[in-house]
């Protein structure tokens, strides 16, 4: 208690920092449904505490009700800011009133393209819905079925659709579609056609995002002008202008496992370049005028944020502007704040604006990098001084590397469940590379109308982006460049993060006795560790997974996965999917083998037997079916799975086989399915739609 008390005492001094984690804690709140009226009714009351305990002036006795008070106030402000933030908890959402098969006939804008390299996507806006002109609000997320029209953002549709809520494939530790577009604050999608829409009008009307995203446009047929090579261009656009869609997923992978997409996520490196690249310019005019200090930081935060136009706004962007913006405020008033307080302020404000931020992977790592580049730079600088001025400078380069991997690494192994081990190694050579790309980039920008000099510029430009890849994929080659595969549940993550800023804090008191904390989160990992091991010696399971059009079927032992598919995992697009649906649920088994077998071939051993759409697993026997049988089987199965839309009734299924469940997966089509489901319903037949409840799963 002692030194919690300590720790708190140090409060005084980050006072953003004592009002961003209640509000936090409310926004994590937000996700369990309260009554709204609670909240406003806790609100209200420590708002009345709070204003008494100024008008009383509360004695240090008291004083910590008042803190509670306060505490309580910002996390229900927290709570409150969610909750109006969800598109869906407003009245005149588009939906609202209407059922899943209504057509709705909407007037929406188009706010944002989120097209990639497989699909045509749009964000729009609806603000009217039906002939009576209703007015509404609420986000759509447009698939469009070919790209022969041209849309632009602020172009003004007229929509006739039946928009359907996104969901997840309902897959065990896979990719949660809908709740990534949930905190994107989009609910409905809609797959149209040309007939289905029409362009009422292109948009005229100024606006900032439009205009911003007009010139980033320009921008990016300016660098594919000097950048004729598919990889260079498509590296250059994420770099200067975060624009991902044209990258491969060579080129994306390569950078994700070695550890340097970072370099290609505009964020805090990109301000700081920009910050001082200006200032350098601006240095050659000497002047101590207190006007001239007051139009130059304009002037850079002017910059900053048109550069933050361009590129998006992302959380990282967003984060490094606002912490540069308050540096650049503090400079004008000669005040230098602390930059743990800066870093809370910058998400106070961001959370304020868009609470959902907090959930933001992008958000997270940023803030924790910065963090922990703040924390441990200046130790881990310390453990190499030499007289050589470059031995230092590739040291801080290391240095600063390290700090940040110490502080995200953990977060990054949650998410990702991969670790790149030579991030320390494209740190010294390709931060380098990149940070020059990113100058010569910006100049190009401003000299390509100028002959042989914009020509000139493009090149130094090409060949840096060039190098900048080769180092990347030499490095993505070398031996063990990455280690995959580790799984981490949130109670993990938690403890290990315990362990961290424990220790931290104890080698900064240089107390002993302070470590006995971080060493008890580890005990308690270590438990956590063991019974998830036991847990595993007994682990029997099967699972029939939701992937669109294949079948793919997973039984797990102590030690192996045993899979069934139904399409050639050899081609490349199949393969892709299934370790999107399945890859992560099997690392969280700990499958050490995979085994895998076609549908129409045969593998026994003795736990595991499977042929001809016979599968049997310990004492489970389920039968897969792509035809109705031609005599009757004499075996009772716990599962009957039908795949790739055989033409037979479930009556004349039910006299040839006895089963238990009838699971329908996703290679058959809807219609069938439905008809299936209203059979099976008649019959009494106990039934699983894969494709609308997610994967079939059996443990025992």
């Amino acid at each position: 208690l002692s030194i919690v008390h300590k720790m708190i005492s140090h409060w005084q001094k980050y006072p953003f920092l004592r009002l961003l984690l209640p509000l936090c804690i409310g926004i994590l709140l937000a996700q369990i449904n309260m009554p709204i009226h609670t909240i406003w009714w806790v609100s209200g009351f420590s708002f009345l505490v709070f204003i008494f305990g100024i008008v009383r002036d509360f004695d240090f006795r008291t004083r910590g009700l008042f803190g509670i008070a306060l505490n309580i106030l910002f996390a229900a402000a927290g709570y409150l800011l969610t909750f109006y933030h969800n598109e869906l908890n407003q009245s005149n959402h588009f939906m609202n009133g209407r059922d899943a098969t209504h057509r709705v006939f909407a007037l929406a804008q188009i706010t944002d393209d989120v097209s990639n390299n497989y699909t045509h996507r749009y964000l729009v806006r609806v603000y009217e819905t039906d002939t009576t002109h209703q007015t509404c609000s609420g986000n759509l997320l447009v698939y469009l079925k070919n790209d022969s029209t041209t849309l632009n953002l602020g172009d003004w549709l007229a929509l006739n659709t039946t928009p359907e809520r996104i969901k997840s494939s309902g897959n065990p530790e896979a990719f949660d579609l809908s709740r990534y577009w949930h905190f994107q604050n989009v609910h409905y999608r809609c797959f149209i056609s040309e007939k289905d829409f029409s362009i009422v009008e292109h948009s005229t009307t100024f606006s900032l995002i439009n205009y911003s995203a007009g010139v980033q446009k320009k921008l990016l047929d300016l660098l594919k002008k000097h950048l004729p090579t598919p990889n260079e261009y498509a590296t250059a656009s994420a770099l200067l202008l975060g624009a991902k869609s044209e990258m491969t997923d060579e080129v994306k992978n390569a950078y994700i496992n070695t550890g340097s997409m970072h370099i290609l996520a505009v964020s805090g490196m990109h301000i700081v370049l920009i910050f001082a690249g200006l200032e350098w310019l601006l240095s050659f005019y000497k002047s101590g005028n207190r006007r001239w200090l007051f139009a130059k930081t304009i002037l850079q935060i002017l910059l900053i944020w048109s550069f933050t136009f361009i590129v998006g706004m992302g959380a990282s962007i967003l984060r490094a502007a606002v912490m540069a913006t308050c540096l650049a405020l503090g400079r004008i008033v000669r005040r230098e704040a602390s930059v743990y307080n800066i870093l809370a302020a910058s998400a106070f404000m961001l959370l304020v604006y868009n609470p959902f931020m907090l959930f933001d992977v992008g958000f997270q790592l940023s803030y924790f990098a910065v963090v922990g580049i703040v924390i441990f730079f200046k130790p881990l600088q310390k453990f190499v001084i030499t007289k050589y001025k470059i031995v230092n400078l590739i040291w801080d380069t290391v240095a600063v590397g390290l700090a940040a991997q110490i502080a995200v690494t953990p977060l990054s192994l949650f998410y990702f469940h991969q670790f790149p081990t030579y991030f320390w190694l494209s740190g010294i050579l390709a931060v380098p590379v990149s940070s020059a790309a990113l100058y010569a980039g910006i100049v190009l920008f401003f000299t390509d109308a100028v002959p042989y000099l914009g020509v000139l510029v493009g090149k130094i430009f090409y060949w840096s982006i060039w190098l900048m890849n080769e180092i990347i994929f030499s490095i993505q080659h070398l031996p063990f460049s990455l280690i995959s595969g580790f799984w981490l549940t949130t109670a993990s993550l938690l403890l290990i993060y315990i362990f961290i800023i424990g220790t931290t804090y104890a080698v900064a008191q240089k107390k002993l006795r302070l470590l006995m904390y971080p060493l008890a989160s580890v005990l308690v990992l270590s438990c956590l560790n063991i019974s998830a091991v036991f847990k595993k010696q007994t682990q029997k399971q099967i699972v029939v997974y939701n992937i669109a059009n294949n079948t793919l079927i997973d039984c797990f032992d102590p030690d192996s996965c045993f899979s069934v598919v139904a399409k050639n995992e050899r081609d490349t697009a199949v393969t892709k999917k299934i370790n999107f649906a399945a890859q992560n649920h099997r690392w969280a088994m700990r499958a050490k083998n995979i085994c895998t077998i076609d549908i129409d071939s045969s593998k026994q051993n003795n736990l595991f037997f499977y042929a001809t759409g016979f599968l049997q697993f310990y004492d489970k026997q389920i039968l897969i079916l792509n035809e109705l049988p031609t005599q009757p089987i004499e075996i009772n199965f716990d599962a009957v799975i039908i795949i790739e839309n055989p033409k037979f009734k479930l009556a004349d299924l039910q006299s040839l086989v006895k089963f238990k469940t009838l699971i329908l997966d996703a290679s058959n089509y809807k219609k069938n399915v439905a008809a299936w489901k209203e059979e099976a319903h008649a019959l009494g037949v106990s039934c699983f739609d894969v494709r609308e409840s997610g994967a079939w799963m059996v443990d025992w």
